[in-house]
């Protein structure tokens, strides 16, 4: 009987601890609503357009705003992990919260008692493309509340800030490219010094006719030296 007492005590103590705790529930993991079934979301064109959102206040025209709730007042955010795709098509993933560098402003709040909150800000234009969050007790999903649209950035500048030569040719200092073997003037003409016209050069050829015409005198008057020569000479008996 002395050993009875004081289990029963024990056992009465440790059931009347299990009768008033609470239940204890481990973290869950939930998807986004509006991604299940390979569907995707573009702030612009979100149904719910809050642009008024106090939380959007440092939103610049730059970027999208996003707003996100888990329903219900039990549960509360872990962390949530969003998946976009940017403008140039690469994928980009998201945590809220992140660390405090990131580029993609974003946090957790409270609101009364509508749930738990968070809100995102990412460049213009991105495609949220799926999500999920990881939350205390239960729910079945978390749900983007509202966007914001802004206006994305499709400039692209040139590489170096160069503007190109039309036509790809590079301009001749002066305008002209003078043709080898020239001379300003005219092709082919070289100046005269008195500034008249060249006359022909024809010195080689009088040159050689003179001289058959000389050639010709000297050898027609030494023909007829000879013939007189041998008419005036005596003739033998």
């Amino acid at each position: 009987m002395r050993l009875v007492r004081p289990l029963l005590t024990v056992a009465i103590a440790a059931l009347a601890g299990v009768a008033f705790a609470g239940p204890a529930h481990a973290d869950a993991t939930v998807p986004l609503n509006q991604t299940k079934n390979d569907k995707t979301v573009l702030a612009s064109t979100f149904e719910s357009q809050r642009c008024k959102d106090e939380r959007f206040a440092p939103r610049t025209a730059g970027e999208d705003g996003w707003h996100f709730i888990l329903p219900g007042t039990d549960g509360n955010f872990v962390k949530i992990t969003l998946t976009f795709k940017d403008l140039g098509g690469n994928t980009v993933v998201v945590e809220i919260p992140d660390a405090d560098d990131n580029p993609y402003k974003n946090d957790f709040y409270d609101a009364g008692d509508d749930g738990k909150h968070a809100y995102l800000f990412t460049p213009a234009g991105w495609t949220l493309t799926a999500g999920s969050a990881v939350i205390t007790n239960s729910a079945d999903f978390f749900t983007l509340s509202h966007t914001c649209g802004g206006t994305p950035d499709t400039s692209t500048p040139t590489p170096g800030g160069e503007t190109p030569t039309p036509g790809g040719q590079t301009p001749t200092p002066g305008g002209q490219t003078p043709t080898p073997g020239t001379t300003p003037g005219g092709p082919g003409v070289t100046p005269s010094s008195s500034g008249q016209p060249g006359l022909p050069v024809t010195g080689a050829a009088v040159t050689v006719f003179a001289a058959v015409g000389l050639a010709l005198v000297v050898g027609g008057a030494g023909t007829l030296f000879l013939v007189r020569r041998r008419r005036d000479l005596p003739t033998e008996v």
